[in-house]
């Protein structure tokens, strides 16, 4: 086979650069990510949200804006486990959860909500995807062609991307402090999601809505009266804050909850 190769013309197989040619190399945004900061350079976007108004004269579309930024984290972890390690490490979803708390309740619409969707389809099917290749994959033929590493490192994709959907789940999805002011109906859609999620899941069930915690939000957020620890902090007024959902909505919301605490008990 060499003897073969030396014997042809290799100035057939080479390129040569025209003048003026400028060499690049394209990455997608999730591989770069790490060069700005890492995925939480999206995070101080959500204190901006109050600040939008009018630019060069137009509107500025503030509904799609917390949609858009749960979208941009949703796509930079979606199969990056680095950066999925990295939203681990800087406690990302707390710090998500914290910040969205400030966000006014007009911006909590379906839009957002679709984007949460996302953002929580990506977590889960992360963990899926990595589990079914190492399922279908021979673990002889890897460690034979490739070494033991890349089966540790479905292994690893997968309990990262649980331990994200489990964070994500207790301080984003479950937080009463986001999602208590929202419109009814994006509420109601919410907590239906959630549901419906824990009817074919229920791993986390006991630990994220055990009937103490569930009987605590209830009481705070969803009672006859408004708790005074129930109020969203920082950027949202207590104007704002006193616009609940009617007594009679408040209390559907309320069902779902505790349906919740109920499924945990089975």
């Amino acid at each position: 086979m060499s003897s073969v190769l030396d014997g042809l013309d290799k100035s057939k197989f080479e390129a040569t650069t025209m003048g003026g040619t400028k060499l690049c190399a394209r990455r997608l945004l999730q591989e770069i990510i790490y060069c700005v900061g890492g995925v939480s350079v999206f995070f101080p976007l959500l204190i901006h949200f109050n600040d939008a108004g009018v630019h060069n004269g137009e509107s500025v579309t503030r509904d799609e804006l917390a949609g858009q930024v749960i979208e941009l984290v949703a796509s930079v972890l979606d199969g990056n486990i680095a950066n999925q390690q990295q939203m681990h490490l800087l406690s990302g979803f707390s710090i998500l959860g914290f910040l969205f708390q400030s966000v006014s309740p007009q911006l909590l619409n379906f839009k957002t909500l679709s984007a949460s969707k996302y953002m929580f389809t990506v977590l889960k099917n992360s963990g899926a995807l990595s589990l079914s290749l190492s399922l279908c994959l021979s673990a002889y033929i890897f460690s034979y062609l490739f070494g033991r590493v890349y089966i540790s490192s479905l292994s690893a994709f997968s309990g990262m991307s649980e331990i994200l959907l489990k964070d994500a789940l207790s301080q984003f999805y479950l937080n009463p402090h986001i999602w208590a002011y929202a419109t009814y109906e994006v509420q109601r859609e919410h907590y239906l999601f959630l549901i419906q999620y824990f009817e074919a899941d229920g791993k986390f069930l006991p630990i994220l809505c055990g009937l103490p915690r569930i009987i605590d939000v209830v009481r705070q957020f969803y009672s006859e009266k408004i708790d005074s620890r129930s109020s969203k902090p920082l950027l949202v007024s207590k104007k704002v804050i006193g616009e609940r959902p009617s007594m009679e909505q408040i209390r559907k919301i309320r069902l779902l909850v505790l349906s919740l605490a109920e499924m945990s008990l089975k």
